[in-house]
């Protein structure tokens, strides 16, 4: 996979000679490490021949997405879209599986 590794390589370049320092600290810096995290592991499993994520590799994205949504402090927001492209019982259904009391 020496192909693999120069594009991984040079992704990481990119990052560190360019967007880096570009990024202010704080909550913008910590959403663009998220997201490029995010681009890193979809160029990985791409590379791997994947065209979806495997099960394996569900729980990091999931992991990087929800860091980006609480940096950027619109979780209400997000559960009110979700909430409008499920039925009433999906959502019953996923509170009730959760470890939330309804």
């Amino acid at each position: 996979m020496v192909k693999g590794k120069t594009e991984l390589r040079e992704l990481d370049e990119f990052w560190y000679s360019r967007l880096h320092d570009a990024l202010p600290n704080g909550e913008i810096g910590a959403i663009g490490r998220f997201a490029f995290g995010i681009l890193k592991e979809m160029v990985k499993l791409s590379l791997m021949g994947h065209t979806s994520f495997p099960p394996s590799s569900g729980g990091y994205i999931l992991e990087k997405v929800i860091c980006i949504i609480q940096r950027a402090k619109i979780e209400d927001q997000v559960l009110s879209e979700i909430a409008k492209y499920r039925k009433r019982e999906d959502l019953m259904k996923i509170l009730r599986e959760s470890s939330y009391s309804i």
